[in-house]
């Protein structure tokens, strides 16, 4: 199936959408880069826990960013990112129920279970994005 071409409109929508994501992602790729190459986590002081926060400020830009593409994109679009979302959450909280039963058997899952609660809310959140896309054309 064909898909049909972008309109203007929808065009200014994307361009804002990424005017508004891109800097969140290139600073927690530079934050999270930088903490990791410069602080040594083992060895710094109290700081250490101001320093590990800083790639959670980019974060909140990029949940700012969503929201503002939320309010607007068109109805449709609204639904699939939602639905998305929801997914996303859905399949995380899933897995940090799964990890932390797992960890209360004895299986020492630390420092990977935030990381793999992470990583599989947002691949469930990216594949039902492509699929609720692809069931749009």
């Amino acid at each position: 199936m064909e898909q049909r071409p972008k309109t203007e409109h929808e065009r200014q929508i994307g361009r804002a959408y990424y005017r508004d994501f891109a800097p969140a992602i290139v600073g927690y790729t530079v934050a999270t880069f930088a903490i990791a190459f410069l602080v040594d986590f083992e060895t710094a002081g109290w700081w250490k826990y101001i320093a590990a926060m800083v790639p959670v400020v980019p974060a909140l830009w990029a949940v700012r960013a969503i929201g503002r593409h939320l309010s607007r994109i068109d109805e449709m679009h609204q639904m699939n990112l939602l639905v998305a979302l929801a997914a996303g959450f859905g399949v995380a909280m899933v897995a940090a129920l799964t990890i932390g039963f797992l960890s209360i058997a004895g299986l020492d899952v630390n420092p990977w279970g935030p990381w793999l609660i992470f990583g599989i809310g947002m691949t469930a959140w990216t594949l039902t994005a492509i699929r609720r896309a692809k069931l749009a054309r």
